[in-house]
Protein backbone atom coordinates (compact mmCIF):
# COMPACT_ATOMS: atom_id res chain seq x y z
CA UNK A 1 0.00 0.00 0.00
CA UNK A 2 2.74 2.58 0.62
CA UNK A 3 4.20 2.31 -2.67
CA UNK A 4 1.21 2.74 -4.19
CA UNK A 5 1.02 5.95 -2.09
CA UNK A 6 4.60 7.03 -2.90
CA UNK A 7 3.96 6.29 -6.88
CA UNK A 8 0.74 8.64 -6.61
CA UNK A 9 2.67 11.10 -5.09
CA UNK A 10 5.24 11.32 -7.43
CA UNK A 11 3.37 10.76 -10.17
CA UNK A 12 1.26 14.19 -9.02
CA UNK A 13 4.58 16.21 -8.20
CA UNK A 14 5.59 15.33 -11.78
CA UNK A 15 2.18 16.31 -13.30
CA UNK A 16 1.97 19.54 -11.15
CA UNK A 17 5.54 20.57 -12.18
CA UNK A 18 4.69 19.61 -15.94
CA UNK A 19 1.68 21.59 -15.99
CA UNK A 20 3.23 24.73 -14.38
CA UNK A 21 6.18 24.72 -16.86
CA UNK A 22 3.24 24.10 -19.84
CA UNK A 23 1.51 27.44 -18.36
CA UNK A 24 4.70 29.26 -18.07
CA UNK A 25 5.72 28.62 -21.62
Amino acid sequence: VADIGICVGVALVVYYLFTLKDDDK
